[in-house]
């Protein structure tokens, strides 16, 4: 979410990753990750929403090609939501911050996606 709204393009937010995959790999060889495609800020707060949805498709494919790394869109269950509530009933601060109601569904898609992984991502 910070990075689009700071403007940085898809490729970059990748290589940044695979940084911060790397890093992790390097202290720990055995670790493991989950990476989240979030939801999309306001959309009627300008300098906010930039990449946040062309971030998935690379997260998607950086998630493929690293072992033990899971990955969770909350684009869709967000979307649902927001299609039926309304952004407003979402959001604590009405620009990015999830209210309590949101948290619960990142909660449950990650609990969900760490389920679906078995052993794989868990142990």
């Amino acid at each position: 979410m910070n990075d689009s709204g700071a403007g940085i393009e898809p490729e970059e937010y990748i290589r940044n990753l695979r940084g911060i995959l790397a890093a992790g790999r390097q202290a720990n060889a055995q670790m493991e990750f989950l990476l989240l495609a979030s939801e999309t800020p306001n959309p009627d707060c300008e300098g906010w929403t930039r990449f946040q949805r062309a971030y998935e498709q690379p997260l998607r494919e950086l998630v493929r090609e690293t072992p033990g790394c899971g990955f969770v869109s909350i684009a869709a269950p967000f979307d649902a939501a927001s299609a039926a509530k309304g952004y407003p009933s979402l959001s604590a601060n009405l620009v990015n911050h999830p209210n309590d109601f949101m948290i619960r569904v990142y909660a449950a898609s990650i609990v969900q996606a760490l389920l679906d992984a078995g052993t794989e991502l868990v142990q």
